[in-house]
């Protein structure tokens, strides 16, 4: 008998060590539940908890800062983490110079120049022209890599072809040189003056393909990815459009089959390309037409688990709205914004960036103008109402910004901005890059409730 007790009061003891040691642990997995804490990066959508506890919202605002001037005519900029560190980072395509430049972020909101690499695969300076960048894990070895796609320059008498190549990341935020992909099949004609490049999942292999559209030829090459840092020979399809061709392409499973759809942004046009499960696109279908479009960005404006598209036209100076596409060419609803008149004020829309300002949990707009300078953003609205966008402000830039991107680059929690500019041959000191802080509103957003339904493909998130 007491033998048993003995046995139990040392099970007690046992139980009561383990509770000590377990309640801590319990304490701070409860603190740290994505979406409760604002400094918390979480992926697309931002799904709110009602139960997320009260936060002071201190309303600061930071004048934007520039960042040290590297090279000649910016054209892209990626934000990423490129040494490990959980600070987002920097890299820049310097058009001119015929390089990529990268800085490393040191959590408050500056850089420091880790370095530049020569891109392209012409001898000389300002003959391959770096226009478009994509950060990804293309080898998967754990750092992040660069695709690199230089445009070449189509104009005699040093006409060149364009280009395309991977900085394969290293340890400590450093890059190996650049190594080429080949962009079309061994035999034909090379394409023209490339500037649209997309990443993503075409087929069923789970690597990541690349898309490269080329603006003067109107064509698309796709180019399908291997294990390690091989690619498949690349297929060159022809883009059928009135005008130029394509502009920017964007990656996305329009129809919840499991295979990503193409979304082709030409000058005139904007098309959808059904994927039929193998990596081709046999069904094509238009969904609009423009002067020039310029820009493009998937997002979920209002909510209801379809993909959304927004679209710059630059020679209209105009954004459109087009809600629940679909892979399969049915029509949908558009929505204008017309950006010169009040209060909004711009010339020349040349890129779009999708994010959430106010960490509502709804997407919002930021984009920025190339001929006028400056940019806007754009709120998401609740659900229920006719527009479910509304302009918020107006921020300035250095001259002609070219591309926009945003991570939390001080980490306060909310997202900030950085814009990349082409400049101006008469304004020496220009800025390259420059940081626009997060303003944080004056009251708490309302967060949203997950959204849930029984109905496939409707109101379930497309980011999942």
């Amino acid at each position: 008998m007491s033998e048993r007790l003995n046995r139990r009061e040392s099970e007690h003891r046992a139980f009561l060590s383990y509770v000590i040691l377990i309640l801590p642990l319990v304490a701070f997995l409860q603190t740290a539940v994505p979406g409760k804490d604002a400094g918390f990066d979480l992926p697309f959508p931002r799904p709110g908890y009602s139960n997320a506890p009260s936060k002071t919202f201190p309303r600061v605002y930071q004048e934007p800062s520039a960042i040290a001037d590297a090279g000649q005519v910016p054209q892209d900029v990626v934000a990423s983490d490129f040494n490990g560190d959980g600070h987002a980072d920097l890299a820049v395509a310097y058009a001119y110079d015929d390089r990529i430049g990268w800085f490393l972020g040191d959590g408050t909101g500056g850089f420091t120049p880790k370095g530049q690499i020569s891109v392209g695969v012409q001898a000389g300076d300002g003959n391959d022209l770096p226009r478009s960048l994509v950060a990804a894990d293309f080898d998967r070895d754990g750092f992040q890599d660069l695709a690199v796609l230089c445009s070449g320059n189509p104009n005699p008498p040093f006409s060149t072809p364009p280009s395309l190549g991977i900085l394969y990341g290293l340890p400590g935020g450093l890059f190996e040189t650049y190594r080429e992909v080949i962009v079309v099949p061994e035999g034909q004609e090379p394409p023209l003056f490339s500037v649209a490049l997309a990443a993503g999942q075409l087929d069923a292999d789970d690597f990541c393909d690349l898309i490269v559209g080329h603006f003067d030829s109107n064509q698309l090459s796709l180019i399908h990815g291997k294990t390690g840092r091989r690619w498949e020979e690349p297929r060159l399809t022809d883009v059928v459009t009135s005008g130029a061709g394509p502009s920017a392409v964007a990656i996305a499973d329009l129809d919840f089959d499991g295979a990503d759809d193409l979304i082709v942004l030409s000058r005139r046009d904007v098309q959808v390309w059904r994927n039929n499960g193998s990596g081709q696109f046999p069904f094509r279908s238009i969904l609009g037409y423009g002067s020039a479009f310029s820009a493009l960005a998937l997002a979920d404006f209002d909510r209801d688990g379809l993909w959304d598209l927004v679209v710059l036209d630059a020679g209209r100076n105009e954004m459109r709205l087009f809600f629940d596409v679909g892979a399969h060419g049915a029509p949908v609803t558009q929505s204008l914004f017309t950006l010169t008149e009040p209060p909004p004020s711009g010339e020349g829309p040349i890129d779009i960036l999708v994010y959430d300002e106010n960490l509502d949990g709804r997407d919002d707009i930021a984009l920025v103008y190339l001929l006028s300078g400056g940019g806007d953003i754009y709120l998401g609205r609740p659900n229920g109402v006719q527009m479910p966008l509304a302009w918020s402000r107006h921020f300035e830039t250095a001259k002609a910004p070219r591309a926009i991107a945003s991570s939390d680059f001080d980490h306060d929690g909310w997202p900030d901005l950085i814009v990349a500019h082409e400049g101006d041959k008469d304004i020496s000191d220009n800025a390259d890059l420059v940081l626009t802080p997060g303003i944080p509103p004056p009251t708490p957003p309302a967060l949203l409730d997950p959204l849930t339904s029984s109905t496939p493909g409707e109101n379930i998130a497309p980011y999942l």
